[in-house]
């Protein structure tokens, strides 16, 4: 398995998938013609991300002016993620007040994101763990 090559095929794929299905709103805009352009390579960034932080718990990364353990570090931007994907594709969570700039909220690809931490989950459970 080559961890670089499953992770850039499987972020976009997923982050498609959860802007599909994440709620009507979001639906409308994409089955009236608005665009949602993607790239970027983050989503296999967060999956090399979710790897070290299964293999190597105990490694320290720089995070916000500290050093904190990797878990710690992906646990926040998996927060982060979520949070931004619910405020996207949410208008209860969206700070905007009209439909118009509902997917104005901002400019990251959340379920890219997300993808690429369940491939590198999927990636350490199926190729390293159980070969």
């Amino acid at each position: 398995c080559s961890l670089l090559t499953g992770c850039l095929l499987t972020a976009p794929l997923l982050n498609t998938l959860a802007l599909h299905d994440s709620s009507s709103p979001l639906v409308q805009c994409a089955l009236q013609g608005y665009e949602i352009p993607s790239l970027g390579a983050s989503g296999s960034i967060m999956a090399i991300c979710a790897v070290n932080a299964l293999l190597f718990p105990r490694d320290k990364v720089f995070f916000s002016r500290f050093f904190v353990p990797v878990p710690f570090a992906v646990l926040a931007y998996i927060t982060s993620d979520v949070l931004g994907l619910l405020r996207v594709a949410n208008p209860i969570f969206n700070s905007q007040s009209h439909d118009d700039h509902l997917l104005e909220v901002d400019n990251v690809a959340h379920g890219g994101h997300l993808g690429g931490f369940l491939a590198g989950i999927l990636y350490v459970s199926i190729c390293i763990l159980f070969p």
